[in-house]
């Protein structure tokens, strides 16, 4: 099971369609556009979108608060837009 953060803080247990493994596409899908791995250390990662700042998505404070805690981030950097966090192996 995967966890879907919102931007807004909202979160929401999720299951790739075939049941195992997530596809690129659901995985572009869940964070509305290319998307970047953030390896968390601890058999998880968190995808969000690539061109999110770019594109002014706005702060995800939770999933911020969440890669910080991971020490995946470099000080001062954060998240932005939608994110989904699974196991490493729960993606093709």
């Amino acid at each position: 099971m995967a966890e879907y953060i919102k931007q807004d803080g909202t979160t929401e247990q999720v299951r790739p369609a075939n049941g195992r493994d997530f596809t690129l596409e659901e995985l572009q899908d869940y964070c509305c556009g290319y998307v970047q791995e953030v390896s968390l250390r601890d058999g998880r990662v968190m995808w969000c979108n690539e061109d999110g700042k770019v594109y002014g998505l706005e702060l995800n404070e939770r999933a911020t608060a969440i890669a910080e805690d991971a020490g995946a981030l470099i000080a001062g950097d954060y998240v932005v837009g939608d994110v989904l966090i699974c196991k490493d192996k729960e993606v093709l």
